[in-house]
């Protein structure tokens, strides 16, 4: 746990034995993005879309039983489209996939 608190991979919290993920992790992630060749066409499909509505508009994947959130658009007047939850989950952050329509 150590190694991995000095290569930045995981945080521990000094309070307590609590650990959480690092600054290094999100490296993975956007490596990801990176060699996705979806997304993009999805960035434009969406500043398309969000222009066109008005309104934030998502890009998802499913993962199993999960919806993976990879990229968002909100409207640049800064307004949150109807039914909006302030606690949406933002890109890289996944939802149970019974919540979604499929």
């Amino acid at each position: 746990m150590r190694t991995l608190v000095e290569l930045k991979w995981i945080e521990a919290d000094t309070g307590s034995s609590a650990y959480g993920i690092g600054p290094h992790a999100l490296l993975t992630g956007t490596a990801y993005l990176d060699k996705d060749p979806a997304l993009p066409l999805a960035h434009d499909a969406l500043e398309d879309l969000r222009e066109e509505i008005g309104h934030t508009v998502h890009f998802a994947r499913r993962d199993d039983g999960h919806v993976l959130y990879l990229a968002t658009r909100s409207p640049a007047t800064g307004t949150r489209s109807p039914g909006w939850a302030a606690d949406f989950p933002p890109v890289s952050r996944r939802s149970a996939r019974r919540c979604w329509r499929s």
